[in-house]
């Protein structure tokens, strides 16, 4: 989550010093009077926009007050915090001290709301708020100045920045509220107060800190203790009853099984559409909407009951509902053509999301080229002029190569804040004058209003790959991250291991969100791997887990540190230093101790000897010694794994009498975090842990997906597939899917071992795995060409998949080829 900037010009008036009252906070220093920017809540978002505040956010994790002197140091000048700077501080600086500081940012966010004249809308519930959120915008635009909830800013940092956005123009904001855990929607109710009340529905998501789902409810039932309108389905006994529990709220109650004060009468429902009859708005009117799903069915009864709530008319409804589009939930970076890289938003078309892409834009370029396509802000409620110049902000000081404008607008208004702008009326036109874009090694983010067609630009521009493609939820990851470092000590280092291009994920992506998430190192396997990082802009250390001699010269120029296991490798690497002589500083190395795995390393009887050859050497210095767990995930090996931390302990206890320089000692990896945390010493070593493959999760962070390319008939006693190993029993029907076994989908899933998901339903693989493509048996699964078929991910876990073929879910992962299309999700 990154900084939320209030429309300067717009609404501005709030200076530090009001803020820090608004905050109660103790003011030091003395602020400038002049209008506040942003609020910042992550260093790293952080543009040159000295008169924003950073709130130094107190978390498991992160803690903003270690951040403060490089924003002061980058030039910024206000700061919430909650305990008083230590040590001189530049000209012009200010803080307010307060005793919280997300109460203070809460404090500021509810302000903002009592101070415009905007009707709140409050949306909470199980799932599919966001989708309500922004299917409301889409059909209340024509009607309201809207303002909404960026993305899924729905938490306790991401309420009040979402409430920051609020200004003088709009007449009705609609804010997501979400909660993890008892207690949380009292402070959101606080700020929110919503008018208009919706709970889309109750279940089990983030259920593991309530005791009953009924307890979840009651908490998320407190969001509208002093609303006026509440939207809620009828059909739902637990929220009917306590909804028909709440006094003076005016109950908007929705049914598709029973008369209601809106009720619902199914038509038709087919793959991609629905249509009903909606009664209890006026005379009774049909409508269709663009969805056949059950969940995009609720989520537009919810829209139609708020459209009718609003005074919105039947015709209009009707209209509105069949114009609805897909909403794309996160953003997508996938390979291009020329060697570059695409991150396609284009579902969304305002200033909000745009600086939401541009921040993920930053931290995936690197060295690449940096250029921006975009359309027309439309449909936002601003004057060209003005939402031009607002643009034009939010790129100044990106480094942008390029700014392409596609419409009429953005060719009549031109942005100047980049060096080189263009436009052009329409996709086609820019297509035709520019067929060979883009630019080679370059990165482009295009962003624009779906009714450009940007999806053109991703089908001309994106590599041409097959149907199958891996999909790594960087989110998610990010997130597993840092539920791995909330279990290790305040001063535990954590170096993330990325070899084998991320066990498949990807080296460079994973390494630049890892990057951005501020790990301490990272780790490949051989220098090629650390020097294509380091060619591409990654800048933390780097640890090499097998220096080949070979390498070791390339190895000191673009400073990746060796993995010194023997005395043969350190002497090569002392003599590469030698010839080298480049350096001032020693040169960091990691000492590989062999503790009882007997595959590489030094072993206990050669420590004395292992000093003294490090003894005296200038060129070189300790930086870690570590050891490798040769069953860290198996409790029926504890004794011996602790026989191999008493001997790792021996070890470096050796080393440190022998007068080496104080080191950084690692042993655990991720089944070692979990399973030994009494032994996290100075550092871990975190790799497959970085993927969540201990247990499911509601959002995993990787997906395996492939298409259905062909359905078939196939009668009784007919064969499928090669060597006539599948006869039918009885009549079916087969899907083709397109991935094989040189995609990494194993042979021996064949014949029933193994199964995908299609449309809700487990599909057995039928007849052998083929190179290309298998089938699947999809007889009882109402499906079609061209669904989508899950190989892994939410419904199939890894390991699961794994265990069928006696395997790990390493060789899983490392076994997805090369051809199938790695797309990066953020958002």
């Amino acid at each position: 989550m990154s900084a939320i900037k209030l429309d300067s010009g717009l609404d501005s008036g709030l200076d530090f010093k009001t803020l820090c009252q608004i905050a109660k906070g103790r003011l030091m220093g003395k602020p400038e009077s002049e209008p506040l920017g942003g609020l910042l809540i992550d260093s790293r978002s952080y543009r040159s926009e000295p008169n924003s505040v950073f709130f130094a956010l107190s978390g498991s994790v992160h803690n903003g007050h270690d951040h403060i002197d490089e924003l002061m140091a980058l030039g910024l000048k206000y700061f919430v915090v909650e305990r008083k700077p230590i040590g001189r501080k530049p000209p012009g600086v200010c803080f307010c001290l307060v005793e919280n500081t997300l109460e203070a940012l809460q404090r500021i966010g509810e302000w903002n709301r009592d101070r415009h004249r905007a009707r709140v809308v409050g949306i909470t519930g199980s799932n599919g708020k966001t989708v309500v959120k922004e299917w409301a915008f889409q059909i209340l635009r024509s009607d309201f100045e809207v303002v909404r909830s960026p993305k899924s800013y729905n938490s306790q940092i991401g309420v009040p920045l979402s409430l920051w956005q609020i200004d003088t123009r709009h007449d009705l904001a609609i804010i997501e509220v979400g909660i993890s855990k008892p207690g949380e929607m009292r402070s959101q109710e606080h700020m929110v107060r919503p008018e208009i009340g919706i709970i889309t529905n109750i279940g089990s998501a983030h259920q593991e800190n309530f005791s009953s789902v009924r307890a979840k409810l009651n908490e998320k039932f407190q969001l509208f203790k002093r609303s006026k309108i509440l939207i809620f389905c009828e059909d739902s006994p637990l929220i009917s009853a306590k909804a028909h529990k709440l006094k003076n709220v005016e109950l908007w109650g929705w049914s598709a099984q029973r008369k209601a004060r809106i009720w619902f009468e199914e038509l038709e429902i087919k793959k991609n559409s629905a249509r009903f009859w909606v009664h209890g708005i006026g005379a009774s009117f049909r409508v269709k909407i663009p969805f056949g799903d059950s969940a995009s069915i609720e989520n537009a009864r919810h829209c139609v009951c708020l459209m009718a709530a609003l005074g919105i008319e039947a015709s209009a409804i009707a209209r509105r509902l069949e114009a609805l589009e897909p909403i794309q939930m996160r953003l997508a970076l996938e390979p291009a053509r020329h060697s570059s890289l695409l991150i396609n938003d284009s579902y969304n078309s305002d200033l909000e999301s745009l600086k939401i892409a541009l921040d993920f834009f930053d931290s995936q370029r690197k060295k690449r080229r940096a250029l921006l396509v975009i359309s027309d802000m439309e449909q936002i409620g601003l004057k060209p002029e003005k939402w031009v110049s607002e643009i034009e902000k939010l790129l100044e000081n990106r480094g942008l190569s390029r700014v392409v404008g596609i419409g009429a607008a953005l060719t009549a208004h031109p942005i100047r804040s980049v060096p080189d702008f263009s436009a052009y009326p329409d996709v086609a036109a820019f297509l035709r004058a520019e067929p060979s874009f883009p630019p080679e090694n370059s990165i482009v983010l295009f962003k624009g209003a779906r009714t450009f067609g940007f999806e053109k630009l991703a089908e001309v521009w994106a590599v041409k790959k097959h149907q199958t493609e891996l999909q790594i939820d960087l989110n998610a990851m990010a997130g597993q991250l840092n539920s791995v470092r909330a279990q290790l000590g305040k001063k535990v280092k954590l170096m993330a291991v990325v070899k084998a291009s991320s066990y498949g994920a990807g080296g460079l992506e994973v390494a630049s969100m890892l990057q951005f998430q501020k790990v301490d190192y990272l780790a490949v396997a051989y220098a090629d791997e650390g020097i294509e990082l380091r060619q591409s802009g990654i800048a933390l250390p780097i640890m090499v887990m097998n220096p080949e001699e070979e390498a070791l010269d390339r190895m000191i120029e673009f400073s990746l540190e060796p993995e010194i296991y023997s005395f043969k490798i350190l002497e090569l690497f002392i003599k590469a230093l030698l010839r080298s002589n480049t350096r001032s500083e020693p040169f960091p190395i990691h000492l590989k101790i062999d503790t009882g795995m007997h595959r590489l390393g030094f072993e206990l009887r050669e420590m004395a000897s292992l000093s003294a050859a490090l003894t005296g050497q200038r060129a070189l210095a300790v930086r870690s010694v570590f050891t490798h767990l040769a069953a860290s995930e198996n409790p029926e090996e504890r004794d011996r794994t602790l026989a191999q931390l008493k001997n790792f302990d021996e070890a470096c206890s050796v080393l440190a009498q022998q007068g080496q320089r104080p080191f950084l000692r690692h042993v655990l990896n991720s089944s070692g975090i979990v399973h030994y945390p009494d032994f996290q010493y100075e550092m871990v070593r975190l790799g497959i842990g970085l993927y969540g493959l201990d247990e499911p999760l509601e959002q995993p962070v990787l997906k395996l997906l492939t298409r259905i390319s062909q359905i078939k008939m196939v009668r009784k006693g007919e064969s499928i597939g090669y060597g006539y190993s599948f006869v039918a029993q009885r009549d079916m029907r087969s899907a083709t899917i397109a991935i094989g076994y040189a995609d990494g989908f194993d042979r021996r899933f064949s014949n029933g071992i193994g199964s995908v998901w299609i449309k809700g339903k487990s599909a057995a693989v039928v007849g052998k795995v083929c190179m290309d493509l298998c089938m699947v048996d999809v007889t009882d699964i109402d499906c079609a060409e061209g669904d989508e078929v899950e190989i892994f991910g939410a419904h199939i876990h890894v390991q699961e998949l794994a265990s069928r073929i006696g395997t790990i879910a390493y060789e899983i992962l490392t076994g997805i080829s090369p051809r199938v299309k790695r797309v990066y999700l953020q958002g």
